[in-house]
């Protein structure tokens, strides 16, 4: 879980205004629920490091909290899809138990299921089973409307496209992903190297301040070392 604790501890604390809470979502929510209120024994969230800094301005050390980021999938891993299922399909639809779309269709009168757990999973479709999928809307309840939808819409994109499992499409979020990891560590590395100087600044700074202190005590010795000029006192009759 890379959510920080305190996100995960107020998630099952508050009502769900509009969106209930699904039936195949409760034991999951019911364990956060248990977890957040018993101090997570079992199921640790993220917990952010406390990393101490120097501020380049005001020379204050602070504290801050760093939040790791998210462990998260960059390329959507495509399994092989069955082929061809256009010649005997029967309809398409949206399952609110499992969420997932279940293609129909028939082979030889055997009547057989395909699993959408993903909707990018229609892209390694064949041309002529994303065109069966793209005329053939997607069944659905009103409650999942807008989950089924994104089947629905990948699927007219593939078709607008052309893009399916018997051609080669190029894709600019790779190039923009090294873009923002460039930019991102960039940026990294200017905080880090402005930290080092305000760092140095402060130590540079530090060391003025004692070694003044020093001298400073180091005269004021001498000066009570020295010895007093004896003074001649001359005494006027009366």
């Amino acid at each position: 879980m890379s959510l920080p604790w305190w996100d995960v501890e107020e998630f099952p604390k508050v009502r769900t205004l509009f969106f209930p809470v699904r039936v195949h979502d409760m034991p999951t929510w019911g364990l956060m629920k248990f977890e957040a209120f018993r101090d997570f024994k079992h199921w640790k969230p993220h917990y952010p490091k406390k990393v101490k800094r120097m501020d380049p301005v005001t020379g204050v050390e602070e504290t801050v909290l760093q939040i790791k980021k998210p462990s998260v999938i960059k390329n959507i891993p495509l399994p092989k899809m069955e082929k061809n299922y256009h010649e005997g399909f029967v309809c398409w639809g949206y399952s609110c138990m499992t969420t997932e779309a279940v293609i129909v269709y028939n082979v030889e009168n055997e009547v057989r299921y395909i699993h959408l757990y993903d909707p990018m999973w229609i892209v390694n479709c064949s041309a002529k089973d994303i065109e069966c999928l793209f005329v053939n809307k997607i069944g659905y309840k009103a409650e999942n409307r807008e989950e089924a939808l994104q089947f629905q819409k990948v699927a007219t994109i593939c078709f607008q496209k052309g893009i399916n499992s018997e051609t080669m499409w190029l894709s600019t979020w790779r190039e923009i992903e090294k873009e923002e990891a460039l930019k991102a560590k960039q940026r990294k590395e200017e905080c880090e190297e402005k930290d080092k100087i305000a760092r140095a600044t402060n130590m540079q700074r530090q060391a003025e301040e004692d070694k003044r202190a020093v001298e400073e005590n180091e005269k004021l010795r001498k000066s009570l070392l020295r010895k007093p000029k004896q003074r001649e006192e001359l005494f006027k009759s009366l």
